[in-house]
């Protein structure tokens, strides 16, 4: 979900986002720091595999500047489906419903280029937008049906602008307040701007 995606300053709003306890979590050992106007450059989770990241997830929060948010602005039900390839590329297929539980449902296909790093790629969204890093920060057990991760993306517009993204996401609709709470507080560092926690509705959709 992801900020820089643009030709025009409006299209890359829109296109911005589209953007448990058993086991530890896993963070970098060193937090790099930078500052309010450029991205940080994080570590991916040491215990990253593709297999433990591939797979539906649901997103119960996120963290967002405004460019990521607008295009989320009315979102609910967000999942997003990562289908690994064999060049460990990925397909990051991103969908959410409109307002409500049964309002209409948006999707659309990230294509995630590897940069050589396990757990870090580019996000694009078409061969003509700007791509955006896209690291994962953390990542639960793959063999726990509760398992989480944590991604987190960034990029800058034409006129220099940072968005970023966190996204906090869960092999189920639902995560322990105590589970969110750490991996909100232990990525902190990567929210210079301070900006609150948004909870993703996900009660409801998943009825059918």
């Amino acid at each position: 979900m992801n900020s820089s995606h643009l030709c025009s300053a409006v299209l890359f709003v829109l296109l911005a986002v589209l953007v448990h306890a058993r086991t530890p979590f896993n963070m970098v050992d060193t937090v790099p720091s930078f500052g309010k106007e450029q991205c940080g450059a994080p570590v991916p989770t040491s215990n990253f595999t593709y297999d433990g990241y591939s797979g539906f997830w649901y997103e119960i929060a996120r963290i967002q500047t405004k460019g990521g948010a607008f295009f989320q602005r009315n979102c609910v039900c967000t999942s997003m489906n990562v289908t690994n390839k064999p060049d460990n590329n990925a397909l990051a297929v991103e969908s959410c419903r409109e307002y409500t539980t049964n309002g209409t449902t948006t999707t659309v296909n990230g294509k995630l280029t590897y940069t050589g790093t396990p757990g870090e790629w580019t996000e694009s969204f078409t061969p003509f937008t700007p791509t955006v890093s896209y690291t994962i920060v953390a990542l639960g057990d793959p063999d726990q049906q509760d398992g989480f991760a944590v991604e987190y993306d960034c990029g800058a517009n034409e006129r220099g602008i940072i968005n970023y993204c966190l996204h906090f996401m869960s092999r189920s609709p639902v995560m322990s307040s105590s589970l969110l709470n750490s991996l909100v507080q232990q990525t902190t560092y990567l929210n210079p701007q301070k900006i609150p926690l948004k909870m993703t509705l996900q009660q409801g959709c998943w009825d059918n």
